[in-house]
This record gives structure tokens, C-alpha cells and sequence, in this order.
């Protein structure tokens, strides 16, 4: 994927990132992925809702850390993954400001951080295989 699929990809994830973490509580979401994985595991549904919403809180990161790796292929990537945790520590600072049915906790921020560090990582491992930088020609323009 080259940086302009890349930018235009992380834009509309960017929307559902927003939409998740900004709009309303998506509880029924995950309280059916807290019992499905609860009826998978044999637990409780509220002893699986808590890791459940850890999960999600890495895996909301880490799409969006790799693609802004993609993106952005001149930026170090310390410098995406910073941009992530601030885009996080902002996600949870309009939650405690702005929102009074969300509670911010700075647990999701280090969940975040570590979605966007494992990310990070992801896209960098692409970047240098080539398949997501436009700098090295693929193997058809250079037959």
C-alpha cells in the first residue's frame, strides 16, 4: 500500500476511531463480544468484559499506528507512535472534559500506546520489505 491508500485509509478509520471513542458508548458492542467470548471461554460475562475492553483499546491503535507509519514513510517511527499517545491522551481528555457519560482513564492510554507501539512495529517491518513504500520499484517496473 502506498501513502496516499495509506492517508485515505487511515482518514476513514480515523472517522470510526472518533466515532468510537468521542460519540456514544458502544455498550451493546461489547456486551455481545463480552459473551460470545464468555460462552467460548465457560466465564461470566462481566469477568470478560473488562478484558475485553482491553483488547479493543490495543486494537484500535494498532491499524492506525501502521497505516500512519505507511502514510507518512519520512516520519521516524518514534514520531508516529508519539503522535498516537497524543491523539489518545486528547481522546481521553475531551472524554473527562467535554463528555460526561465517558470516563477517561489513563489505563487506556497505555493500552492505546501499546496498540500504536505494536503497530508502529507492524508497519515498520512492511515499509522496510517494500511492500508499502514507494521509494524501491516493485518487481514489474523494473522487468
Amino acid at each position: 500500500m502506498g501513502p496516499r491508500a495509506a492517508r485515505w485509509t487511515l482518514a476513514l478509520l480515523l472517522v470510526g476511531a472518533g466515532a468510537l471513542t468521542l460519540g456514544p458508548l458502544p455498550v451493546s458492542l461489547l456486551d455481545a463480544t463480552s459473551t460470545v467470548v464468555g460462552v467460548l471461554t465457560g466465564r461470566s460475562t462481566i469477568t470478560v468484559r473488562a478484558p475485553t475492553e482491553q483488547v479493543f483499546n490495543v486494537l484500535l491503535f494498532l491499524p492506525l499506528a501502521a497505516l500512519a507509519v505507511l502514510a507518512w514513510p519520512r516520519w521516524r517511527p518514534v514520531a508516529v507512535w508519539v503522535a498516537c499517545v497524543a491523539v489518545s491522551v486528547g481522546i481521553e481528555a475531551t472524554q473527562a472534559l467535554v463528555l460526561t457519560d465517558r470516563v477517561p482513564s489513563v489505563r487506556d492510554v497505555l493500552l492505546n500506546s501499546t496498540g500504536a507501539a505494536i503497530g508502529v512495529a507492524l508497519g515498520t517491518a512492511r515499509r522496510a520489505s517494500g511492500k508499502g513504500s514507494p521509494d524501491r520499484p516493485s518487481p514489474r517496473d523494473t522487468a
